[in-house]
């Protein structure tokens, strides 16, 4: 089942209906009544949550001021160095990366809440005097409570974030639903969208670029330990040419100056003995894996989209869960024509692309420590490329990890483009193989609400990189992180 609904709305009417339903909606919940248990809360179910503020005291608001009024925030400092990304052995590149997050949530009645989070990053080079900063409001909405107090309807911005932030890692506004359900010991949990990003701009102090209308349907069910969950997600984007950032021409969108792409997909993770029923075989009784299979229609480019996207891991113990292996391949269709070379006779393009709200940074299973899992350097989109993970996690206790992991990356069609974000360079177009890399990551959490975690990574460029007047150089990239929930 797929949600794909144009919105055809203007951006003034589309504010008007979301302003006038807000009234509505805190008019209709005023209306029930106080009710005593306004602030207690309900521990989660275990099953994934694309909307971290579904509990009753949302993450970045879990101090009580009154009964009816909590507060909280998070706070992050990084410094570290990289080397130079385009791998001419250039200066490396020192920077310090800070982000404040404050959120309030209000819960006058059992049916009825409201939540925002104010959100501030600031990105500066230690060898420059120019920065990046962003302040905007993460979340900001008002919630339709179930019987059990829990939010199930939402209007307004929401943040969304998948547990591997390879769907969403992004703020929408618009009408949200968040259902759970129990059927003995099977759970189940329903998430709908109707959204638009751009409604209200992301950052308070320059306008949006394009808008996008997203429709999200995700199913998800649980049991024993495991889950799997089914989804498709319709975003169609619409392009401001007036824009002085515009960088599209006119012959490389389609007439109506919209893409739409549509990503079906299927996921599973969890307890893999408990779901094969083979828990009483050492190792596999406490392995655990993940899966992720999607594919991309839709149009974009005047051509029709048809790709296909894989991941798939596996995490096995080797030694009474101390030390586990990690194994892992993730695969990203490609397509033998580039932008230029798109005419009617290549009418379907089979690149897969992600849905451009993902971050792809998450943990692989459990007890370790959350990081860019397909390559803090390198930072790919899942597009025309695989990627081979091997690695070792070490669990010393319940409060650290350290985590060694390392990458092959191959385009799947040699092209000169790369998607992603970390490599600031076009590979040559003729050999795919783009090359490896190396992350140890060092985690600490033994205090309560503190986060501190070392990151080194290394990346070697192979031969898609390489020409005769060109030897590309190794890059090096070490940083510091201190995260404080408060």
């Amino acid at each position: 089942m797929i949600l794909c609904l144009n919105f055809p709305l203007s951006q003034v009417f589309y504010k008007f209906v979301l302003c006038s339903a807000a009234v509505l909606f805190a008019i209709a919940a005023m209306g029930i009544g106080f009710s005593s248990d306004a602030a207690q809360t309900v521990p989660p179910p275990q099953t994934e949550s694309l909307i971290n503020e579904s509990k009753q005291m949302p993450f970045h608001a879990r101090n009580l001021l009154t009964p009816y009024l909590s507060w909280g925030g998070e706070t992050v400092i990084q410094l570290g160095s990289q080397g130079d990304m385009s791998f001419q052995g250039g200066k490396n590149i020192d920077f310090n990366a800070n982000e404040l997050k404050f959120g309030i949530h209000y819960r006058p009645v059992k049916r009825f809440s409201a939540y925002s989070t104010l959100m501030w990053q600031k990105v500066y080079r230690l060898d420059s005097t120019n920065s990046d900063d962003f302040v905007g409001f993460e979340s900001a909405y008002l919630a339709w409570n179930d019987e059990q107090g829990e939010p199930s309807l939402f209007i307004g911005r929401q943040y969304y974030e998948d547990s591997r932030g390879f769907l969403f890692h992004q703020s929408l506004d618009g009408l949200h639903g968040d259902w759970q359900w129990q059927q003995a010991d099977q759970h189940w949990r329903l998430n709908l969208a109707f959204a638009r990003q751009g409604v209200w701009d992301r950052d308070l102090r320059q306008p949006d670029k394009s808008v996008q209308d997203v429709q999200l349907l995700w199913l998800t069910f649980t049991r024993l330990g495991w889950q799997i969950a089914a989804y498709s997600l319709a975003t169609q984007t619409h392009y401001d040419p007036m824009s002085p950032d515009f960088a599209v021409t006119a012959d490389d969108i389609p007439a109506s100056g919209q893409s739409k792409p549509i990503t079906f997909g299927l996921r599973g993770l969890g307890d893999t003995a408990a779901m094969l029923g083979i828990d009483k075989i050492w190792p596999l009784n406490n392995m655990t894996h993940w899966f992720e299979l999607a594919y991309v229609a839709g149009e974009e480019y005047q051509r029709k989209l048809s790709g296909t996207g894989v991941d798939l891991g596996l995490l096995i113990p080797l030694s009474d869960s101390k030390l586990t292996l990690i194994l892992g391949y993730a695969f990203g269709s490609g397509d033998e024509a580039n932008l230029a070379e798109i005419t009617n006779n290549k009418p379907v393009d089979k690149r897969f692309r992600q849905s451009g709200f993902q971050l792809n940074n998450g943990w692989l299973g459990e007890g370790g420590a959350k990081f860019k899992y397909y390559g803090e350097l390198v930072k790919p989109e899942l597009s025309n490329i695989a990627i081979s993970t091997l690695g070792l996690r070490l669990k010393p206790n319940e409060t650290s990890s350290i985590e060694l992991v390392y990458h092959d990356y191959q385009q799947d069609q040699a092209s000169s483009q790369f998607y992603g974000q970390g490599i600031k360079v076009t590979p040559n177009g003729i050999n795919p193989e783009l090359g490896e890399a190396v992350d140890l990551i060092l985690s600490y959490r033994a205090i309560k609400g503190l986060k501190l975690e070392l990151d080194i990574s290394w990346f070697s460029p192979r031969q898609a990189f390489q020409s005769a007047s060109h030897n590309a150089k190794d890059v090096w990239q070490v940083y510091t992180e201190l995260r404080y929930h408060f």
